[in-house]
């Protein structure tokens, strides 16, 4: 990366607000230069924070800076949860963006709650004249404009923060100190939203997992238009999560607003996971000897098969069907047989097999481009790259070796709780090895991987779900002298089948 010094800053806490991830430095920083220097090393050895806040840790004294003096509702309430160390209280907190004190907190049920700055006059609500569903929201330290009308249904989170980002600059509000570009959608009694927020002092934009001030944007919003007070309105987060937004109406003024909800304490040692991977430069060394296993279309009525939305990229070439190396299919069934020992009611279910060599370039090289302004040194960039998606030269799923695989209870119909979303990359719980998720997904992943590499799997570190035989990683993890499987594009499997 740009920047390869070590942060030597005093971070008190990491912190997750509805998968917000949240750094929180300890002491002031009133230099608007020092605060940008230590959020560019905090992003850097962090990729997983998404926003940096500066705090006074002492109740009576309680202060929250952000890194771009914005307003940030999250850090608001992880600072209030720092400073209580977790515990049921109230606090009341002097906070960047905002002209008077706040009142944040713990409730007795371990959420935590923050108050919001906005204002009482509903004019500073304001309907779009060209598109009259939409609205502008302007609060204290952040303006938020909710498009309610525009679908980004089928986009990446890449293309969803650069659709945001275009439509705040054709707007204007990119000279504004902090605007959120928040995509609504009312589902229920509830509604989901898309955040990105702009912080223009320190020059960033995120597709943020959670924005409490956006949720309580769209909560306002439908206070206006219902002409009541709302309470807990459910907010439905990107991770998937919900913040609970609540603000007082009486038709003629707003009054008090807050946002409730958990959060989790996270750990600091993201990178010394990483540490523990392996990595491109392990993998490109390795040389491999094809020993001419065949190729077969797993018998879903032997192993279940299941494209999930997202990475369902070879759905157009081979329909539902996950195509893979015969030796994989027959240790896959061997492992089905020993997890019916361990639960009659679990199944394993295989989610990518075989992945034609042409999608991986394209996947590969679209991730590089999202991503190469951050670095100088090109092999830096690739090993960023490839703990997600793998460099092709070296990549396991198109030589038919690779698998994504999780365990699905039957009597229920639902996938056994694994700490994280399958090919969830906005947060790091994907890493094997996290110590955030809990002792029940913990323990479930630890049985996925006894069983498959009981059997002669090789895992991977990275993604909890990813497991491979005969490819290079293969080869690396067993210290094995050659990989076995070479890669192959579809045209040449498809005359194996």
């Amino acid at each position: 990366m740009k920047n390869n010094q070590q942060s030597t800053t005093a971070i008190a806490s990491l912190l997750r607000p509805g998968e917000n991830d949240t750094a929180l430095i300890l002491g002031i920083v009133y230099s608007d230069k020092k605060r940008r220097e230590i959020n560019d090393l905090i992003l850097d050895e962090y990729p997983n924070v998404e926003q940096v806040g500066f705090i006074n840790n002492d109740a009576n004294k309680a202060e929250l800076i952000m890194a771009g003096e914005e307003f940030c509702a999250n850090a608001t309430r992880c600072a209030a949860y720092e400073i209580l160390e977790g515990k049921p209280g109230d606090i009341l907190i002097k906070v960047s963006g905002v002209n008077k004190k706040l009142k944040a907190g713990i409730r007795s049920d371990g959420e935590a709650y923050a108050q919001i700055p906005i204002f009482a006059d509903p004019k500073k609500i304001m309907s779009d004249q060209k598109y009259s569903g939409n609205f502008i929201v302007e609060m204290e330290g952040i303006v938020h404009y909710v498009d309610f009308s525009s679908s980004i249904q089928g986009l990446t989170s890449e293309q969803i923060k650069d659709k945001g980002l275009k439509e705040i600059k054709k707007l204007g509000y990119d000279q504004a100190q902090a605007v959120g570009y928040i995509f609504a959608q009312k589902e229920g009694d509830s509604y989901t939203i898309a955040p990105i927020v702009y912080v223009r002092e320190i020059q960033t934009t995120f597709f943020e997992t959670a924005c409490g001030s956006g949720s309580m944007a769209v909560t306002m919003v439908e206070a206006l238009k219902t002409g009541k007070s709302i309470t807990e309105l459910a907010v439905i987060q990107p991770s998937g999560l919900v913040i609970k937004a609540s603000v007082f109406f009486d038709k003629k003024n707003f009054g008090y607003a807050e946002i409730s909800g958990p959060i989790k304490r996270l750990p600091k040692n993201t990178r010394d996971l990483e540490k523990t991977m392996v990595r491109y430069q392990d993998l490109q060394p390795i040389k491999t000897k094809d020993n001419k296993d065949g190729w077969i279309k797993i018998d879903q009525d032997q192993i279940s098969t299941e494209y999930m939305p997202g990475m369902d990229d070879m759905k157009s070439i081979t329909g539902s069907q996950i195509i893979v190396r015969e030796k994989i299919y027959n240790m896959l069934l061997q492992a089905q047989k020993q997890l019916k020992k361990v639960n009659k009611n679990y199944t394993l279910v295989i989610t990518y097999g075989y992945r034609n060599l042409e999608i991986q370039k394209r996947k590969f090289l679209q991730e590089l481009k999202n991503i190469d302004s951050f670095f100088e040194n090109p092999i830096d960039m690739y090993e960023e790259v490839h703990r997600f998606i793998a460099v092709p030269t070296v990549a396991g799923h198109p030589t038919g070796g690779a698998i994504d695989i999780v365990i699905k209870d039957e009597k229920t119909n639902k996938i056994l709780d694994f700490g994280s979303k399958q090919y969830d990359y906005l947060i790091k719980d994907c890493y094997v090895f996290t110590d955030s998720i809990s002792s029940e997904a913990s323990n479930n992943r630890m049985l996925l991987r006894q069983l498959l590499t009981d059997v002669g799997f090789s895992p991977f570190d990275g993604e909890w779900w990813h497991f491979s035989y005969g490819d290079r990683e293969w080869a690396y993890y067993y210290k094995e002298p050659y990989a076995i499987y070479n890669q192959k594009d579809y045209d040449e499997v498809r005359k194996l089948l």
